[in-house]
């Protein structure tokens, strides 16, 4: 049996009043679970909060992970290319041609990869529609949104590998051939 109650004073201070009411009515009735309406919606939500910042937890995870690979690969690729770099940079190339160079050669892959995943969430989405709130499965500003930011993170992650690369001494690039 539940009893709900609407009152105008502080549901708190009512519990007392309310416990001598029932036990005038049957003092072996149990009287537990007390709680406010706030509380009652807050327990309610407690599990939807909980998964909600488990997939915050590990999107930021992936994020992190992805930046790191790209950054990573990155690095590897343009150290490889040192000696090459410094001949371009020999030739008359400046420091900004070759972080254009170095960025514009990883943002490709990244691009390529970034459209694959958007129509791999597109068909994802319909699977997880029933999971949704707030937005439509197909929802352009949520696609746009997380593009724009793994966009951002794979640009800033292949730009510091890109400037410490521009940054060789050509000289000593052209002796280590």
């Amino acid at each position: 049996m539940t009893l709900a109650l609407k009152a105008e004073a502080a549901p708190e201070s009512l519990v007392p009043a309310l416990r001598e009411k029932v036990r005038g009515i049957d003092a072996a009735l149990p009287l537990h679970g007390i709680a406010t309406m706030d509380e009652r919606v807050l327990d309610s939500l407690a599990q939807p909060r909980f998964l909600a910042a488990l997939l915050l937890t590990m999107s930021l995870l992936g994020l992190a992970l992805a930046s790191i690979g790209v950054y990573g690969v990155i690095g590897y690729l343009a150290s490889r290319r040192a000696h090459e770099i410094g001949v371009r940079m020999a030739l008359g190339a400046s420091t900004k041609d070759v972080v254009a160079l170095v960025v514009k050669q990883a943002m490709i892959p990244v691009a390529v990869g970034m459209a694959l995943g958007v129509l791999g969430a597109l068909a994802g989405a319909r699977l997880l529609s029933s999971q949704l709130f707030g937005i439509r499965p197909n929802d352009p500003w949520t696609f746009l949104a997380v593009a724009t930011l793994l966009g951002a993170v794979a640009l800033a992650a292949s730009y510091i590998p890109a400037r410490r690369i521009s940054r060789v001494d050509p000289k000593a690039s052209l002796y280590q051939a």
